[in-house]
């Protein structure tokens, strides 16, 4: 396998030396000085990666599958938080925070012990990626080269962790295959540098209109991955719900497993019902939604109408634990599936209205 190794470590150290030139090219241009900054910390994190291939195939560092998940994991949030910064610099889209806030949300999760899924990580940080994408691409005609490669290269990367969650391929290869089209997405992202910054500000009024078909299928793939990554966020609070209020009640230490599902081992004989312990997963992602419908624009409704949908969904099993009746589980079922297709047919509403991501 040191061949991978050695073949990893070029293509880390060419994305890294690119990123570097970008920035010792550019970094006197006040236009685009804060992006350049932004690619040079996404260069050094390849120049350690670099450094850590390098090493491991001289054999002077052991490989280990486990620390190289960990690593690669850091790598890629990093990068999407910065990724996040460049496009948002080139956008100017606030809604993008509020994406950012459910990854956030996600990443504070992975600080507990308990969690030990770090695949699912990686996939959520990839859709991420992909969101940005895609907002960039339908934001500015043009900015949609860089958009419509970065989409390729997050649905691709997304889809080497799909398979390897189901123990297809290995990590590192499949890895450095993605760092390969990271490479060639940094390539055409270095050409338009210098004018990407300007047109995209400056050029919005100019965009020209899609076929109504290509409109479609862009928003139906971005309001899909908002849907999963809503998913995604759900779940991790619905866990950690039940793992909280277990600490509250001085239980013994649980874990949130991942396996063949996602749940919640508590060890909690200090209550003789477990009963408020099970219903902190429903409740926690419940108090969320219905504070951010309260509070939030159309936009973050939505989000609370899918927050809700998939919470009482999870909730199923939960509400039989607790010895709710067949017809109060079904009809909290039917609620949830209700709340998903409302706030499914509000984003698609919203999104082909124009109303979100409005320059």
């Amino acid at each position: 396998m040191n061949w991978i190794f050695l073949i990893n470590f070029a293509i880390a150290l060419a994305i890294a030396l690119l990123l570097g030139l970008n920035f010792f090219r550019y970094y006197k241009n006040r236009k685009i000085r804060e992006t350049v900054n932004y690619l040079l910390f996404i260069g050094i994190l390849y120049f350690f990666a670099a450094v850590f291939s390098f090493l491991w195939y001289l054999d002077i560092l052991k490989y280990n599958s486990n620390d190289f998940l960990f690593l690669y994991a850091l790598v890629i949030l990093v990068q999407s938080v910065f990724l996040f910064m460049i496009i948002y610099s080139i956008s100017n889209n606030k809604k993008m925070f509020y994406f950012l806030f459910f990854y956030a949300v996600i990443l504070i999760s992975f600080f507990f012990p308990v969690f030990n899924f770090f695949y699912l990580f990686i996939i959520t940080s990839f859709l991420l990626t992909l969101l940005f994408f895609i907002d960039l691409s339908i934001e500015s005609f043009h900015c949609r080269k860089t958009g419509y490669f970065g989409i390729f290269y997050s649905s691709l990367s997304l889809l080497f962790c799909m398979l390897l969650l189901f123990r297809i391929g290995d990590i590192f290869i499949l890895s450095s295959i993605s760092n390969l089209l990271f490479l060639g997405l940094i390539v055409g992202f270095s050409r338009e540098l210098k004018y990407l910054h300007l047109e995209c500000r400056k050029n919005k009024e100019k965009k020209r209109e899609s076929p109504f078909f290509l409109v479609f299928l862009r928003y139906l793939v971005f309001i899909l991955v908002i849907t999963n990554f809503v998913f995604i966020a759900t779940i991790v609070i619905h866990e950690f719900g039940h793992l909280a209020v277990s600490h509250f009640y001085g239980c013994g230490e649980g874990q949130i497993v991942y396996g063949k599902d996602i749940h919640t081992e508590i060890l909690c004989s200090e209550i003789p019902d477990n009963s408020p312990v099970i219903l902190g997963g429903f409740l926690l992602p419940f108090i969320i939604a219905v504070f951010l419908f309260i509070i939030g624009g159309r936009f973050i409704k939505d989000i609370a109408l899918l927050i809700a949908g998939f919470d009482l969904i999870a909730s199923n099993k939960d509400f039989f634990d607790i010895g709710l009746s067949g017809n109060i589980v079904m009809a909290a079922l039917i609620a949830g599936v209700l709340c998903l297709i409302a706030g499914i047919f509000m984003l698609i509403k919203s999104r082909l209205g124009g109303q979100y991501f409005a320059p």
